[in-house]
């Protein structure tokens, strides 16, 4: 963004109209990422994470560790 409004010190009026419009614009697409993925995301069925083999594989993990009861503590 700094880069386009950058376009403005060159004094060229073509030149300074573009950089602005394309940095409005950046600013604007900046602002709707920020603000419409994590609502959108927040309609998908487990909140837009996807359980893949890492998640599988901590689960397996975990079940697989012994609980410590009285019976077997030292």
């Amino acid at each position: 963004m700094i880069a386009l409004m950058g376009l403005s010190v060159v004094n060229i009026p073509m030149l300074t109209k573009m950089g602005i419009a394309a940095a409005g614009t950046v600013a604007i697409a900046v602002l709707i990422a920020l603000t419409m993925i994590p609502a959108l995301l927040g309609y998908a069925p487990d909140g837009g994470r996807q359980q893949g083999s890492a998640g599988v594989r901590r689960q397996v993990l975990v079940a697989s560790v012994p609980r410590r009861t009285r019976a077997n503590a030292v």
